[in-house]
């Protein structure tokens, strides 16, 4: 069972027929047509996505899931899937934010659970006004607050600020700059090191037989 988020294009969203999509879903059904397991995914509060893991509500975490160093201590990741991912201020187009110093005094939208939250912190302006953090479960949440002036931007993953911005012409538009640069990969339970080898063998080899690279030039366009 894998935990996603159901709003987060182009990795995992949901199509006209609410079917699962995008590009972790197609690399976790080749991985799993590999391993002989199939693959099932759960729509899960990503504010409890490492109880869910734990408890064994779910057995992998994806949805361009970043890897850093605390969470290194709490998952197994698997080889990276995306090299490079970044995350960036979307804000709406009359916005006079123009930069990330703009936002000193304003209200940033981050979704529960979020590793965008930290970078936040660091917002200020030059007369030393730090931004204002709120939170949303979703990212569409943080999109729907946004729409209606309730706060001033949101911090999300590059690729699904432009999905949003190309699927509402006129409505967002993103602030230059990325936030970070980071890599995602899907992230399992501590113990199981005998999947993960497995998962890992399985995603070496479709990066060996271009099926990695094809499938990220269908999703994910220039990232590599």
């Amino acid at each position: 069972m894998v935990g996603v988020l159901a709003d987060n294009p182009p990795m995992v969203f949901r199509d006209a027929d609410t079917k699962f999509v995008g590009y972790d879903v197609d690399v976790l059904q080749e991985v799993g047509r590999r391993i002989g397991k199939t693959m099932q995914f759960k729509v899960i509060n990503w504010d409890q996505k490492t109880e869910e893991l734990n408890g064994k509500q779910i057995d992998v975490i994806a949805s361009g899931l970043s890897i850093t160093e605390e969470r290194k201590k709490i998952y197994a990741f698997t080889d990276p899937v995306v090299q490079k991912y970044t995350q960036m201020l979307i804000v709406n187009t009359a916005s006079p934010i123009k930069a990330r110093d703009d936002l000193g005094g304003k209200t940033v939208c981050v979704m529960e659970g979020a590793s965008a939250g930290e970078l936040v912190q660091d917002f200020r302006s030059a007369s030393g006004q730090t931004a204002k953090v709120q939170t949303a479960p979703t990212m569409e949440g943080c999109l729907i607050q946004l729409t209606a002036g309730e706060t001033d931007s949101a911090v999300m993953d590059g690729v699904t600020c432009e999905y949003y911005i190309k699927h509402n012409p006129g409505q967002f538009r993103i602030v230059p700059g990325a936030l970070s640069k980071r890599q995602t990969a899907f992230a399992l339970r501590l113990e199981d090191r005998a999947l993960l080898g497995t998962f890992n063998d399985a995603l070496k080899a479709m990066e060996a037989d271009g099926t990695m690279k094809r499938l990220r030039e269908r999703w994910l366009g220039d990232i590599n």
